[in-house]
């Protein structure tokens, strides 16, 4: 029983990796990408957010992949991601629990580290708003 509840979630997770922004790839299941920084989304009490923050590039430097997600918030709970995830991406997996606002977020820098030539500091952040309704 236990293996076909793990499959199950497994298959929803990797259906939900294909979605667009933001996109329900069911009524309870919400994905979140880097295209879908700034937003302020609504999810039904007991649903579910991923969060797949990939980098641009097939080969981009392990310096400027995303910081794992932190979560700001009492409204949604961090559960496991559950499902192996492609190189270069920072995966979350949160189940919306209680009423309240939670603010998902992650960073990482825009230029590769270099040890021979100037340091770049910039950063790229992200955020999301979860509205737990």
């Amino acid at each position: 029983m236990r293996r076909a509840v793990a499959l199950a979630l497994a298959a929803t997770a990797v259906t939900a990796v294909a979605a667009t922004p933001a996109q329900a790839a069911s009524p309870k299941m919400i994905t979140l990408t880097v295209a879908d920084n700034g937003r302020h989304i609504r999810v039904p009490r007991g649903g579910h957010v991923m969060v797949q923050l990939k980098v641009k590039g097939r080969n981009a430097d392990r310096s400027t992949w995303w910081r794992p997600i932190t979560e700001q918030g009492r409204a949604l709970q961090v559960r496991v991601v559950g499902t192996m995830t492609p190189r270069g991406v920072t995966a979350g997996h949160y189940f919306a629990a209680h009423r309240g606002e939670a603010t998902l977020s992650s960073a990482r820098a825009a230029c590769p580290a270099a040890k021979d030539a100037p340091t770049c500091f910039a950063m790229q952040g992200w955020s999301v708003t979860v509205d737990v309704r």
